[in-house]
């Protein structure tokens, strides 16, 4: 199966499990934030810290799914570390894409921020 991370795949996947590259559990999946336009995924929000009550973000780009997990390319603490993001119920705010996308020093970064709306996976059914 592939490890390409498209809106269906993550479907797929539900609360999938999200783990940092050093290995160590960073938490599930809650919701996934694409363009709106292409439906491509660009940033996973993850349910971490104690009963997965703290909201991350962690961005798409250099993710990997191995078996019923999504590995992304980052140690823990840089996640847990990261700045605070508003993400809203719909959409993921441009000037937390920008600071997010500095932080996370992705090379593919815009200038201009494109309208990422959000898809819940925090239905009890996954």
């Amino acid at each position: 199966m592939s490890d390409t991370l498209t809106l269906e795949r993550l479907a797929d996947l539900g609360r999938a499990k999200v783990r940092s590259v050093d290995d160590h559990k960073i938490g599930t999946v809650r919701a996934v934030f694409c363009d709106e336009q292409t439906h491509q995924p660009e940033w996973i929000e993850v349910g971490g810290g104690f009963l997965g009550l703290k909201e991350l973000l962690v961005p798409v780009e250099g993710a990997k799914i191995e078996g019923d997990c999504i590995r992304v390319p980052f140690d823990r603490d840089v996640v847990k570390h990261e700045p605070a993001f508003d993400g809203g119920d719909e959409s993921l705010s441009p000037d937390s894409q920008h600071h997010m996308s500095v932080y996370f020093s992705l090379a593919g970064h815009r200038p201009e921020a494109s309208k990422l709306t959000r898809y819940d996976f925090m239905r009890s059914d996954r």
